[in-house]
């Protein structure tokens, strides 16, 4: 007799071969990979999946799921995709990077890598049109200034999240605007921004079908890593698993009956 049921059943290598294929193909263009863990609850068997399948940082949105990972001999950068004012200490303590788009909220996090001795590297995340997320563009060098300021805090990239919100896609418009916002805010500040994060799974049409990438080097992946399918048109992308999790329960009627009901 099986006990449990309804379950999910994990493919863990169908997962490490998913990101074994996404690897190869953004690398081919010069983008590393974050494997985002979110969708899992930082499940650690899975991000260990993913790893071996090539990614480069894992990324997730609570920190209590990087903690767990890191609890559970996880050892690869964390990126933290949204930062709470208010966990801003365990962040530190935490989360190797990051993205940021409050001035309060880096001020904090300055506040505590300096009492705990440590930097803490930030990405800070543009708004390029999907309005989710992001210091407006107009208000970005200024925002910089004011961060380069800031003790223990170091800025080691720019990102940008699209076709979340307001359902605008990534495009070579406005994939060539980040990547001159970069240009213009090294050049204008004097610093390196390593990570240029252009986005997540529904960057997948733009960049197969782009001949440049510009300055994007990095894209953050749950979807299209754990489903095998891109997230605008919910197509399954060529050469990945899409049943890496299955739902198994037991059936506890089958009967055929009207379709009308009975009075």
């Amino acid at each position: 007799m099986n006990l449990f049921l309804p379950r999910i059943e994990i493919s863990l290598s169908q997962i490490q071969e998913n990101a074994k294929v996404l690897s190869d193909l953004y690398t081919g263009k010069g983008v590393s990979l974050m494997g985002v863990t979110k969708a899992v609850l930082g499940e650690p068997s899975i991000a260990k999946a993913m790893i071996q399948g090539g990614v480069k940082l894992i990324a997730d949105s609570r920190i209590e799921n990087i903690i767990r990972m890191r609890n559970a001999g996880v050892f690869i950068p964390f990126v933290l995709l949204r930062t709470p004012l208010s966990q801003a200490e365990s962040i530190v303590e935490n989360a190797d990077i990051s993205l940021n788009t409050e001035m309060e909220t880096l001020k904090k996090l300055s506040y505590h890598a300096k009492e705990q001795n440590k930097i803490h590297q930030v990405i800070i995340m543009v708004e390029m049109g999907d309005l989710r997320e992001g210091v407006m563009p107009c208000d970005l060098p200024q925002f910089i200034k004011q961060t380069l300021s800031l003790p223990n805090i170091k800025i080691i990239g720019i990102g940008c999240n699209l076709a979340c919100y307001g359902g605008i896609k990534p495009d070579d418009k406005n994939m060539q605007e980040l990547s001159e916002l970069v240009d213009s805010l090294e050049k204008e500040f004097q610093i390196e921004l390593k990570i240029i994060s252009g986005g997540n799974s529904a960057n997948y049409e733009w960049f197969n079908s782009c001949q440049n990438v510009g300055r994007i080097n990095n894209i953050r992946l749950g979807e299209s890593i754990l489903l095998g399918c891109e997230t605008v048109s919910r197509k399954a992308i060529p050469g990945l698993h899409t049943g890496a999790f299955q739902l198994v329960a037991e059936v506890i009627e089958s009967k055929k009956k009207p379709s009308i009901k009975i009075s």
